[in-house]
């Protein structure tokens, strides 16, 4: 009985710290709120008037919240404050250089308030810490892509007709940007490598640099520059080619047929044979013919034939003698020359008309 007793105020405790929990739990559940919309801060950082070395961090922190630290480059950082839930509104919010030496200004923590000009100012800079910290490893940077535009400013002249424009980045070289009179556009320079960020990028017109380059970094990925190229060679004239006159064949002369020259026959003439005279059966004397004298042949100029080969001479036309007829008539018979028809007939008129006459004289006197 003693031992019941005992165990009662035991299993009342037990009830109550369960009732206890239950409660607490219930009051977490009903005052849990939702993640707040993060604030960001940004300015320049200093200690007794200097600027913060870089490579320092500063960190905020509001309530058991530290914000991620925010890297110090030329004296100014970035500052992103994002508290898990919304029960740290409008507590104070600090600031902390290193993590330990805090700034001379505070502000309440507001959801998406940012403010570019937050300046910050420190009493000291930390102390160094003995202990080795262990170094980082270097996340890769992600090469930003840009795109350029603007004006090309050529001095003393005009973009040459044809022009290309690069960006040239060490190794890298981009494609060709779109020129339209003196302006060009959609340059884009994408390398791909983000450890050149940093490195100049180089401009060429035709291979000529810009006096003007860029440094590569993050940043716009639209952004307009102009470029001045000063002493552009001017581009050489290509001489045009007159084309050659085209040769007119000329036809090939056909030589004309040698001529053969045709050898004309000549007629054969005919020896005409002088008629031997009869003597008369009379025993009268005759008297002695008068000789007529022998009438000079004039020789008719002939027509000098086109191209007559020399003639060889034609047996028939060899001269013809009958020494009878010479003895008996006294004439001598005259070759037959090469002569026209009508020359030949004159001539065979003139010997026979002798002996027409001394035919006809003859018939007279023996009349009766």
């Amino acid at each position: 009985m003693r031992g019941q007793i005992v165990l009662l105020p035991v299993i009342a405790f037990v009830v109550a710290a369960i009732a206890v929990s239950v409660f607490v739990e219930a009051a977490n559940a009903e005052t849990k709120v939702a993640p707040s919309i993060p604030a960001f801060f940004s300015g320049t950082a200093t200690v007794g008037g200097l600027l913060v070395p870089d490579g320092q961090v500063i960190i905020a922190r509001v309530g058991n919240y530290e914000s991620d630290p925010a890297v110090v480059s030329n004296g100014t950082f970035d500052l992103v404050v994002a508290p898990p839930d919304s029960s740290l509104i409008n507590q104070k919010l600090s600031f902390f250089l290193g993590g330990q030496i805090e700034a001379n200004r505070t502000v309440n923590f507001v959801p998406a308030l940012v403010d570019l000009d937050f300046d910050l100012t420190f009493p000291k800079l930390p102390d160094p810490t003995p202990t080795p910290t262990a170094i980082p490893t270097a996340t890769p940077r992600t090469a930003p892509t840009i795109v350029y535009s603007g004006s090309i400013i050529v001095a003393g002249g005009d973009v040459p007709s044809g022009a290309t424009l690069v960006a040239n980045l060490g190794p890298y070289q981009s494609l060709s940007a779109r020129i339209e009179e003196n302006n060009y556009r959609a340059l884009v320079v994408d390398p791909g490598d983000g450890e050149l960020l940093g490195d100049s990028i180089v401009f060429t017109l035709n291979g000529f640099p810009a006096t003007q380059d860029v440094t590569y970094k993050e940043g716009e990925q639209n952004r307009n520059l102009d470029l001045i190229f000063v002493g552009l060679p001017a581009p050489t004239a290509t001489p045009t080619l007159t084309p050659l006159p085209t040769a007119t064949p000329v036809p090939t002369a056909t030589p004309l047929p040698t001529a053969t020259p045709t050898s004309t026959p000549i007629p054969t003439q005919t020896a005409t044979r002088t008629p031997t005279t009869i003597p008369s059966a009379t025993p009268t004397r005759t008297p002695e013919p008068t000789l007529t004298p022998r009438p000079t042949r004039t020789p008719t100029p002939k027509a000098k034939p086109t191209e007559i080969p020399t003639q060889i001479p034609s047996p028939t036309s060899a001269t013809i003698e009958d020494p009878a007829m010479e003895a008996e008539s006294g004439f001598a018979c005259v070759p037959f020359l090469d002569v026209s028809k009508g020359t030949g007939a004159m001539n065979v008129l003139l010997l026979l008309g002798p002996i027409g006459l001394i035919v006809g004289y003859r018939r007279i006197r023996h009349r009766p």
